[in-house]
């Protein structure tokens, strides 16, 4: 799989740096609602603009996966899971 600089610039840029609300309601991926339970708070929630991007990059994601899926022996696998699962338990 190619990974473009364009596809990597949308999943980082817009999402890991510019992760905060503001950015992102800026940008077009959320909007906040009122949280009608509590006057003082708002909710923030995906757009249909946010949701294809969420979807687009899940698919990155298990498309990535796959890749390196395909160049593991089992064995290999097998101890990346398991470092993996280390490291999750962890944090």
């Amino acid at each position: 799989m190619v990974y473009t600089e364009n596809r990597l610039k949308i999943d980082h840029h817009s999402f890991h740096e510019k992760g905060n609300p503001y950015h992102l309601e800026k940008s077009g991926y959320v909007e906040r609602k009122n949280d009608p339970a509590d006057g003082r708070a708002y909710n923030i929630e995906l757009t249909q603009k946010g949701e294809e991007v969420h979807k687009e990059h899940h698919t990155f994601h298990l498309k990535l996966a796959e890749d390196i899926n395909g160049l593991l022996e089992p064995e290999e696998l097998n101890q990346l899971t398991a470092i993996l699962k280390k490291i999750n338990h962890s944090l």
